[in-house]
This record gives C-alpha cells, sequence and structure tokens, in this order.
C-alpha cells in the first residue's frame, strides 16, 4: 500500500522513473528494518516475563528456606538426633528374607494344625490304650510285622519261628502264651477278628506252633471253611466233611508239616463242608467235643473266619472257653473292635484280650504310640547285630 501511494504521489509530481526506483528501494529497506525491530521487541518481553517468574520463584523459595529456618531455630530442648538419613541402596519392600521367613513359619504352622486335625479324625487302631478305651480289653502284645525280602511277601509264621526262635515275634508270641497260660483252667482258645486281613489265621498258628515247641500238646481247628489258611500254613488239605459228621464219626486230627516233615505236638482238623445239624444238636456236639479234646490236649486254638462277615464264630460258642481278638496294628478301626467284641459276647463267647498285629515297630516309636516297644525293638535289634 506504501508502494501504491508513493507511486501515486511521484506520478502527481512529476518525479522520474529513477527516481520513484529509489525512493521504493528505501521504503523497502525502512520495512525490513521495522519488521526486524518488532521481532526483537517480542522475543525482549518474552524474556521479560521468564524473567519475573524465575524471580517469582526465588523469592518463594527464600521465603520457604527462611520458614524452615525459624522452624529448626525452634526445636525443643528434649529432642534429639538420632540419625542421619542415607541413601538406601536396596528397596524396603519386598523384602525376600522376611518373606521366606514367613512362609516357612506359616507353613510349619498350618502342617501341624492338619496333623493335629488327622489326628483327631484318625480312628484306627495304633495302641494299647486305644484297645482299651474302644473296646474296654487288655492288649496281650504286639506282633511285629514279619515280611519277606521279595515284594514285602509276608513269611510263614512256622517258618519265622522255627528259624529265628530268639526274634522280636517269637519272643512277642512267647508272651501272648505266658499271659494265656496264666488263666489256668483254660484250654480251648478261639482266634478271630472282625474283618479278613488282620492276622487271625497267623497268630493262631504261630500260637500253636509255639506251644508245640515248647513239648505241650496243641490242636489246631480250622473252622474257616472258605479260606483253610491254618491249614495251609500247617501242611494240611482239609478233609471232605463238616465238623459235625467228623465229631460224630471220630475222624482223627492230621499231623502238621512244615517242609515235609512232622511238626511234633502239633496237630490240625480240617474240613471242607459246613455242618448241617440243628443248633441245638450242634451245640450238645460241641460241648461233649470240648470234654474230649480238653482231656487230650494241652492247648486248643479254634481259628475261625471273621466275625462281622459270617456266623461261623458265634455258631461254634459252645466249643471254646474263651477268645482273643485280633486288630491289626493302623488298619482296624476302633468301631471294628468294638463291635466284634459285642457280636461275640452276644454269642456267648467270653473275650479275654486283644492282641495288635502287624506292628510297624519304627512307626511306632517315632510317634510316640508306646515307646517302650520301639526302644526295645530297637535296642534288641542292635544287640542280635552287635
Amino acid at each position: 500500500e506504501r508502494l501504491k501511494a508513493l507511486t501515486s504521489v511521484a506520478e502527481r509530481q512529476g518525479v522520474n522513473n529513477e527516481r520513484l526506483a529509489q525512493y521504493a528501494e528505501s521504503l523497502a529497506l525502512a520495512e525490513e528494518e521495522l519488521g526486524t525491530r518488532t521481532r526483537m521487541e517480542l522475543v525482549l518481553k518474552r524474556t521479560e516475563r521468564e524473567i519475573d517468574l524465575q524471580r517469582l520463584r526465588y523469592e518463594s523459595m527464600i521465603g520457604r528456606l527462611n520458614e524452615l529456618q525459624v522452624q529448626a531455630d525452634t526445636v525443643g530442648s528434649q529432642t534429639r538426633h538420632v540419625t542421619i538419613a542415607q541413601t538406601p541402596m536396596q528397596p524396603a519392600w519386598p523384602n525376600m528374607r522376611f518373606a521366606l521367613v514367613a512362609a516357612g513359619i506359616a507353613a510349619a504352622t498350618i502342617g501341624f494344625l492338619l496333623a493335629l486335625i488327622r489326628e483327631g479324625l484318625d480312628r484306627r487302631i495304633h495302641s494299647e490304650t486305644q484297645v482299651f478305651q474302644s473296646s474296654g480289653l487288655q492288649n496281650l502284645g504286639y506282633l511285629p510285622r514279619i515280611s519277606g525280602k521279595l515284594f514285602n511277601k509276608r513269611v510263614n509264621p512256622v517258618r519265622s519261628l522255627l528259624e529265628q526262635p530268639y526274634s522280636t515275634f517269637s519272643e512277642a508270641i512267647r508272651g501272648v502264651l505266658t499271659l494265656w497260660s496264666a488263666r489256668r483252667g483254660k484250654r480251648v482258645l478261639m482266634i478271630s477278628s472282625g474283618l479278613p486281613g488282620e492276622g487271625k489265621t497267623y497268630l493262631a498258628v504261630a500260637l500253636a506252633t509255639s506251644n508245640a515247641m515248647d513239648d505241650a500238646r496243641t490242636l489246631v481247628i480250622d473252622l474257616d471253611i472258605h479260606r483253610h489258611g491254618a491249614s495251609n500254613l500247617l501242611g494240611c488239605e482239609p478233609v471232605d466233611t463238616s465238623l459235625f459228621q467228623a465229631i460224630d464219626e471220630g475222624i482223627p486230627p492230621q499231623k502238621s508239616k512244615y517242609k515235609g516233615e512232622i511238626l511234633e505236638n502239633l496237630d490240625v482238623l480240617t474240613f471242607k463242608k459246613r455242618s448241617k445239624a440243628s443248633q441245638e444238636e450242634f451245640s450238645q456236639k460241641l460241648r461233649e467235643y470240648l470234654f474230649t479234646v480238653s482231656e487230650q490236649y494241652d492247648l486248643v486254638i479254634v481259628d475261625t473266619p471273621p466275625v462281622l462277615l459270617t456266623n461261623d464264630a458265634c455258631r461254634h460258642a459252645e466249643l471254646v472257653e474263651e477268645a482273643i481278638i485280633v486288630a491289626r496294628w493302623g488298619q482296624t478301626s476302633s468301631a471294628t473292635l468294638a463291635d466284634t467284641r459285642n457280636r461275640l459276647e452276644r454269642a456267648g463267647i467270653d473275650v479275654f484280650a486283644a492282641v495288635l498285629n502287624d506292628v510297624d515297630f519304627e512307626r511306632h516309636r517315632k510317634y510316640g504310640y508306646g515307646g517302650y516297644v520301639g526302644a526295645y525293638t530297637h535296642s534288641y535289634a542292635y544287640a542280635k547285630q552287635s
């Protein structure tokens, strides 16, 4: 616009073109200087505002510093300087060492509580105290677990008694016989259990073998017509008849055998069939046979099927004078032991005591179920090894 105005004025005054070009050049230079000055003024204004802002910040920091100085000067006389704050070299949280210790303590506490709960809910028999509390019976002894080296197969008790007469198992069997011998006038003993697999046949055969080894006349009556466990362990074949017919016909007992050799003083009466006579007639026949065998033998062992599964044990009540119930350590429950005793007593059988079978003495000692048993076993094994 300035250039148009200058050109218009120059034309009216008659200025030549050369003069007009000089004026235009001067005008362009003036406009360029004006723009540069304007920009410089804007930069100056912005710089002044920044300086004012920094000055305000500085004055604020000075004021705050003065306030802190005043507060530091007004600290009470009882205030003391504990320690100088240092720059931390590691994070304060999470503390891995503390976390591991806390986790270990928590795990041990939870494990202990779970063990207490499991122990409280466990109703299986482990000690003679539990035997008495559940059934009111005394425990005659702890029979140790005897097993072979191959696949942990159980060993014939006859073999254990004959080949290791001073083992812990042999001593335990003699202990049971000693307590039974104190019952003077009693010669016919029933060995039974509530359920299969608790070791009644092993105890019956072991008691009979140990008694025969002491030159005492012994008879084993195998009433378990389903499995014939005692007959198999003593090397005898069941006769194809029933107990009633065997008594009526006067069939003599068989001689027991081990590895083809006859065991002295140990006879076995075994049969395949169940007696079909009436209960009254059968009971009368059993009473007569009881009198006969009591005169001929020093000890008669009657091995019966499980009491809670069959009625055979209760049906032969007239044949026996007393009974021993076998409980398997860590397997037989308190209810099973109590129910077995109640059923036998309802049938008129006097239950003398119980025996804990298949005891793992190492676990028995570690868990504190009557520590004297594990201590004796450990000392006995050490003495034998020496």
